[in-house]
């Protein structure tokens, strides 16, 4: 009896929803991530060696205001003891980061680079609607590093903007942000309010207090306009850093700033 030949089976076609979903699920995984301290942390460390070069380079003795402010509280050690603390707290900062982004096993060699971008594509997005508004307001405003009648290169200014990114956001986002919404939160909790208020509260004060930071240790004049601009843009920063972390809102506020003064 003649047997009907076999047909090969076709292989079951994929759903295009199940595309879709991994790609969602890869991109919510990197959004996780990219939040995280060890990879912020590691995305920046780019930024710092761009800062520390440039400064070399140009041979300038001054630093970016924020870093000063960090600096002077390891002088308290001393002036042998508290330089060596300084390097000493930075390079386990950032040895601690990789220790944690090897044991969970992340991927920082594709991380980091989208970090950058990210936060490049934010600075980009950001520059134009600033240049707007500084034109409105009919003033310069040289929110990167501090303004006097001394003549800067370009860049310098470039390089403080760099360190700008790196040191202002960790002492005004990282730090100081995140405490004033830790004790705003632990107050709302008693209320019986929302987290929503706590950073609210938080992002505003410490957006202030940026801004007031470019007045006082340099002495540049204050005014109004001034004052509210760079209030606004710590207030985005201070966004930034809440949904996507200290690496994309280092990025963002470094090429924010250059493009300021490349304009």
């Amino acid at each position: 009896m003649a047997r009907e030949p076999k047909t090969a089976k076709k292989p079951a076609a994929r759903p295009a929803s199940a595309g879709s979903s991994a790609r969602s699920g890869a991109f919510m995984a990197y959004f996780r991530r990219s939040r995280g301290l060890p990879v912020s942390m590691l995305a920046i460390a780019p930024l710092l060696i761009i800062y520390e070069t440039g400064l070399w380079i140009s041979g300038a003795s001054e630093v970016n205001g924020a870093e000063a402010m960090l600096r002077r509280l390891f002088m308290l050690l001393g002036p042998e003891t508290g330089p060596f603390a300084w390097r000493a707290a930075l390079g386990a900062a950032f040895g601690i980061a990789f220790f944690f982004a090897l044991r969970q096993r992340l991927p920082i060699h594709k991380d980091v680079p989208l970090v950058a971008l990210e936060g490049l594509g934010f600075g980009l997005l950001l520059g134009p609607i600033a240049i707007a508004l500084q034109h409105k307001l009919d003033a310069f405003l040289m929110v990167a590093h501090p303004v006097d009648a001394d003549f800067r290169s370009q860049w310098l200014q470039v390089t403080l903007s760099v360190g700008a990114g790196v040191y202002e956001e960790i002492l005004f986002r990282l730090i100081l942000l995140s405490f004033i919404f830790f004790v705003a939160s632990r107050a709302s909790a008693t209320a019986g309010a929302s987290h929503y208020g706590a950073a609210g509260i938080a992002i505003v004060l410490s957006s202030a207090i940026f801004s007031v930071f470019h007045y006082w240790p340099f002495g540049e004049p204050f005014a109004w306009r001034t004052f509210a601009f760079r209030t606004i843009a710590g207030a985005v920063l201070g966004v930034i850093f809440i949904f996507r972390g200290l690496g994309v809102a280092a990025w963002s506020h470094a090429a924010y700033d250059i493009l300021l003064i490349l304009t």
